[in-house]
This record gives structure tokens, C-alpha cells and sequence, in this order.
């Protein structure tokens, strides 16, 4: 049973708190969770859920909020890293909806680099930033996306070629090309079309000829290189429709030093 969920979300903010808690109780109806923080800003949401029976065991040590659009001045994209101890480890949590469009990937690799180098507020020895938590998760509307031209990616899709997609996605790039974010993050095969940009209701992508968007997989789920954490499961659902994005999903199992096992 999971034991930590988490949920992110880069529009429609407003009134997900009661909407998620309520799903919660129908997909868990036998089990018990706690929100142990909710944040917020213009563009981003973050809600951290928690199994009652661990809440002596789990408990929020720090949060900062970090505004990055319009040169730090608007929350429409941003970040929140979210910093938990969990039994006798630090597990941070990093929620981020970064610039959007296809020639800003400098702007991407910065704010990623940025969220990484996150300050822990509180005085901890051996911690000091995000990066050096035991274990960490980012997720969200990270935006990198393809290049490649609109035609050729829909047929790669089509064909399900994602080694080729992938070997053009802006963030694999940097993955290979930054030794910082190489030497930190980890990011499970992906093996499921490009979660962006969808028609509304529809698993069509969409087509303007006057501002074409390539189909990219700007959702992502991204973890960090350090033993003791696995990412069991990596996919997207195609069957929710109601945005031009699909939300992607993940489990992870953490098997720390002490053989305490967590699910999130």
C-alpha cells in the first residue's frame, strides 16, 4: 500500500484540495491519509498526502516557493521544493512548471539546476540544498520539449519509435551535456507518447499553422541517483482528457539503511 502520495498540477488550481481528497477515499477506501501540506501558486499546485498511521514517523521540516516567470516576479511558473523527514532520512519533494516554448530549453536547465541547488532553510548537518537530500522526486510541466518538426514527430508516434524521440528531447540533451544534472538526476525509459499538445477531449494532437507546437513530452517525473530508491512504474493516462496536457504517473519503492520500506 502506498504509503506517501503526491500530486501536482499546473492549471485549474483552485478547488483540487477537496476534489483529490475525495478520490483518495474512493481508490483507497480502506485506508487512511493526511494532507501534510498543500501549495499553491498562480500556475502550480502541490499536495502532499500521507498514511495516518506513519504521522509520528513523517513530518514536514521545510518548504520554499519559488517564483520564476516574469523574471521572478509572477508565479504563473515556478517551483516549490518541499523538504520531509521520513523515519531517520530527508525526502524532498520538488513541484516545478517551468518556461514554456520551444526555444527557451536554456531558460529549462537553469530553473532545473536552480530547484536542485534549492536551500534547506533549517541547520542539518550533511544537508544544505535539495540535491543532497537522502532521496528526492521533481515532477511537473518541466516543458522541455522535441526537436524535431511537427510532421516527423507525429510519425514517429505513430510508429512508436520513442528511442528516436527520445534521443531528441531537450532533456535528455541536457542530461547528457550538463555533468551537474547528469552526475544528479535519474529518469526512468519512457515508453508512452509525448503528453503534449493534445486537443481538448481528444487523443489527437493538436495543429496550428500559426503557432505550431511539436508533440513533446514536457510532463515529466524525474528522480535522483542514489542507492536505496527505485522507480517501479513510468506511464501516462490517456483516458483524461479535460486539459491539452496528459498527467503522467509513477511509484517509487525507497529501501533505506535500516530496512524501513516506503511506497510513494
Amino acid at each position: 500500500i502506498t504509503n506517501i502520495l503526491l500530486v501536482s498540477n499546473q492549471e485549474n488550481v483552485t478547488s483540487w484540495t477537496n476534489h483529490i481528497t475525495s478520490t483518495i477515499k474512493n481508490v483507497y477506501p480502506n485506508e487512511h491519509y493526511i494532507e501534510l501540506k498543500a501549495l499553491s501558486l498562480v500556475g502550480i499546485y502541490l499536495i502532499i498526502f500521507i498514511k495516518d498511521n506513519l504521522k509520528n514517523d513523517i513530518s514536514l521540516l521545510d518548504y520554499n516557493i519559488i517564483k520564476t516567470g516574469m523574471y521572478g516576479t509572477l508565479g504563473n511558473k515556478g517551483f516549490f521544493t518541499v523538504f520531509v523527514k521520513c523515519y531517520n532520512k530527508i525526502l524532498s519533494i520538488g513541484s516545478g512548471h517551468f518556461e514554456a516554448g520551444q526555444s527557451y530549453n536554456s531558460e529549462r536547465v537553469d530553473t532545473l539546476i536552480q530547484l536542485l541547488n534549492n536551500p534547506l532553510n533549517i541547520k542539518k548537518d550533511g544537508y544544505t540544498s535539495f540535491k543532497d537530500s537522502d532521496y528526492w522526486i521533481i515532477l511537473g510541466d518541466l516543458n522541455f520539449r522535441i526537436e524535431l518538426s511537427y510532421e516527423n514527430a507525429v510519425r514517429l508516434i505513430k510508429e512508436k519509435n520513442y528511442e528516436f524521440l527520445y534521443g531528441m528531447d531537450q532533456l535528455n540533451f541536457a542530461l547528457k551535456n550538463n555533468k551537474f544534472l547528469e552526475d544528479n538526476i535519474n529518469e526512468k525509459k519512457i515508453n508512452f507518447d509525448p503528453t503534449y499538445k493534445y486537443e481538448k477531449e481528444s487523443n489527437e494532437y493538436a495543429y496550428d499553422e500559426e503557432k505550431i507546437r511539436v508533440p513533446a513530452w514536457t510532463d515529466r517525473i524525474l528522480f535522483c541517483k542514489k542507492n536505496g530508491m527505485k522507480m517501479l512504474s513510468y506511464n501516462c493516462i490517456r483516458t483524461i482528457r479535460y486539459s491539452d496536457h496528459r498527467p503522467v504517473v509513477g511509484t517509487f519503492e525507497i529501501i533505506d539503511y535500516d530496512n524501513k520500506r516506503i511506497e510513494i
